[in-house]
């Protein structure tokens, strides 16, 4: 596994993130007062071993396209800013999350970081019909790492944790050890679910429906460097050289 934590999207920040439902407010919010409190505890989550009491887990859960992912590295990018020497103890893990959890999660796992983001956990999947009892050791792994060494983590997820998940887990563990510790890591967080529609077909419609009403041809080329640019307020992002094919310059 490695730590994506130098492939952070810098223009994810929780001022660039703009909610369109009430769901998508309190998680903004929530993972605004979580960034805040990492910043205002970041001597000890440097110095101590164990900096908190109990381990925590913060579930970000909701269909694709909602801005998890955004979410999740805005707290790394509010941390940059205000606290740069935190960031030695946030891991951010993407992908394969089964291969890396399934044989059991240790200390090594993570780097012993004591903050651990998860992004996009069964992202491969297309419906819960396809999960395995792999699936559930490894949830049930890194569960158990969270618990016992008193950690941090937010996870993001297609799939919703107390109504998917957990169940899963719970299949696979008869004597109820998984499920409860799971349980218990929530008491101390909780599962945030985003509801709305995909940001990313809202603005490709928006962007179709504005190259329709001005006849603008779709191109991949760059304009020369010569070429005239639209004066501002024309309605159209100024294209020239160095712009990018998404319209930002």
């Amino acid at each position: 596994m490695q730590n994506e934590i130098e492939k952070v999207n810098p223009a994810h920040t929780f001022t660039a993130y703009q909610p369109s439902t009430p769901e998508q407010e309190k998680v903004l919010h929530a993972m605004q007062a979580i960034a805040d409190e990492l910043v205002l505890n970041a001597r000890e989550f440097e110095r101590a071993t164990s900096p908190l009491k109990y381990g925590a887990l913060w579930i970000l859960s909701g269909a694709t396209g909602l801005g998890k992912t955004h979410l999740m590295e805005s707290i790394v990018n509010a941390v940059s800013r205000q606290s740069p020497d935190l960031l030695s103890q946030i891991y951010l893990a993407r992908g394969n999350f089964v291969g890396n959890c399934l044989l059991g999660v240790a200390d090594y796992t993570f780097d012993k970081k004591k903050i651990i983001l998860m992004d996009d956990v069964f992202a491969e999947y297309g419906s819960v019909d396809q999960f395995k009892s792999t699936d559930a050791t490894a949830l049930a792994n890194i569960i158990t790492y969270l618990y016992e060494s008193r950690t941090l983590c937010v996870m993001t997820s297609n799939f919703a944790f107390k109504d998917v998940l957990l169940p899963l887990i719970q299949k696979y563990d008869p004597v109820g050890r998984a499920v409860s510790r799971a349980r218990d890591l929530l008491s101390n967080a909780a599962e945030l679910v985003l509801t709305g529609e995909d940001y990313r077909l809202i603005r490709a419609a928006a962007r179709d429906a504005e190259a329709l009403s001005e006849n603008r041809p779709f191109t991949i080329s760059r304009v020369d460097e010569g070429a005239p640019i639209r004066p501002s307020g024309s309605g159209e992002k100024p294209r020239g050289k160095g712009c990018r094919i998404d319209g930002t310059c």
